[in-house]
């Protein structure tokens, strides 16, 4: 009689357990859902940085060769024209 005591108590104890562990499995699959939702989130925030950061040294970039393009004119139209031959009064 004991001994079916123990096995009954010990069967129940096993249903309450897998009930237990049923009832948990959706708040797991809520929580890695959410969890993933947050991680997608995060990585495509990532994806919007990195574009801007992109866009904003594109600018720069063009902004840098604007400059040294205007530049190199300026010092090209002071300087004295190299190919041709030196004038006469130039070379006494």
């Amino acid at each position: 009689m004991l001994r079916q005591k123990r096995e009954i108590s010990h069967s129940i104890h096993i249903s309450i357990i897998r009930w237990e562990e049923l009832f948990d499995i959706p708040g797991t699959i809520v929580f890695v859902h959410k969890s993933q939702e947050l991680e997608r989130e995060s990585m495509y925030q990532g994806v919007i940085r990195d574009q801007e950061r992109r866009s904003q040294q594109r600018e720069q970039n063009i902004r840098e060769f604007d400059e040294t393009r205007a530049l190199h004119a300026e010092l090209v139209k002071d300087q004295p024209d190299v190919g041709s031959k030196p004038s006469s009064s130039q070379q006494q």
